[in-house]
Formats: C-alpha cells, structure tokens, sequence
C-alpha cells in the first residue's frame, strides 16, 4: 500500500501522517516507527473516534500484513491482525469504509457498522 498521507479520527481527535499519530486531547504523540522497540513499522491508514489505528506493516508499499494500536491509552503499542484482515480505508463514526480491488477489475467500496 502506498503511503495515503495524512488521515484524521471522525471526531478529530486523533490525526496520523505515516508512522507518527497525534492525540490532540492529550497532547501526546505516539511513533509507531520500525526501530528498537519493534522490526517493521507501522503505516497508518484509518483512525477511529475511539483512538484505534489501523495499518499496513512493513516499508508501506505493498505490504498485506496488518495492525492495530491504540491510540488513546498512550502506549501506542501495535497489535499484528490476523493474515489476510483487511484495515478500513477511511473511517466514519462508528462505521468503517472498505475499498478493496473488485471481481471485474474494478473497486468495491463496502462499509460496515460497529455495533
């Protein structure tokens, strides 16, 4: 996946640009990086109003593994998703939008309600 730019939360508290995401609530960032702490970083795609990011891991380009970190409790730490998990394109609240490659060579665009 190539690098998206940046992307914010629905409510706007939460804002990422690559491997580096901001709680704004809280003043504090968090680097989800590759480097002493872990192998491979993190590129975030999508946040949610609830602080949870969710990216591709690796170089960012073209890489199918994927994770999670939460962004609101401050440790940032990313969790790996099971192979083959696909991360939202772009959230809404309470809603996550899929764009994912169609049958016909097209997109399909899917969403999806968290209950």
């Amino acid at each position: 996946m190539k690098h998206t730019g940046a992307v914010s939360s629905p409510n706007g508290r939460f804002i990422a640009d690559g491997t580096v995401a901001f709680d704004l609530q809280r003043h504090q960032g968090t680097c989800l990086a590759a480097g002493e702490q872990r192998e491979q970083g993190v590129f975030v795609r999508s946040v949610t109003d609830d602080g949870i990011a969710y990216g591709t891991v690796g170089n960012g380009l073209g890489d199918t593994s994927t994770a999670e970190a939460d962004l609101a409790t401050g440790s940032g730490v990313p969790r790996l998703l099971a192979a083959g998990t696909v991360v939202p394109t772009w959230t809404l609240k309470n809603t996550g939008v899929f764009v994912t490659p169609g049958s016909t060579g097209g997109l399909l665009i899917s969403t999806l309600k968290h209950r």
